[in-house]
């Protein structure tokens, strides 16, 4: 899934005027009742400017809050947080935890990311 507030009709503009902030707003309400998929795009909004300043640093706790109720989009987004250092410290041990969880529940991005990483990154042994 693609981390971009117009995936609502608000902010793509079906039948709406176009609104990201407004769009943002809902997201962030979505959120406040436990929509895991709204924390996710409040996140997206968060790491991409769209109708917010860019914040890594709150993107990572939507993504993690999101993470948190099994939004696997959630995990493959806080997993790169944690390859780039984008608002959290960098964390191979942890990005590769999150990308084989999202590839364990079969979602695509996880299992190729996951596959490419593992291969040029290999954890280190415990």
């Amino acid at each position: 899934m693609q981390c971009t507030a117009w995936h609502s009709p608000i902010g793509m503009g079906d039948g709406a005027e176009v609104d990201l902030s407004m769009a943002t707003e809902l997201y962030r309400q979505g959120g406040n009742l436990g929509h895991p998929q709204a924390l996710y795009n409040l996140g997206c909004c968060y790491m991409n400017s769209t109708g917010v300043p860019r914040d890594p640093q709150a993107a990572v706790d939507c993504y993690r809050r999101a993470a948190e109720q099994g939004d696997m989009d959630a995990h493959v987004s806080l997993a790169k947080c944690f390859l780039t250092g984008e608002g959290v410290a960098r964390g191979q041990v942890e990005a590769q935890r999150l990308l084989m969880l999202a590839a364990d529940h079969g979602h695509p991005a996880g299992l190729s990311f996951a596959q490419f990483h593992k291969a040029v990154h290999p954890a280190p042994a415990m």
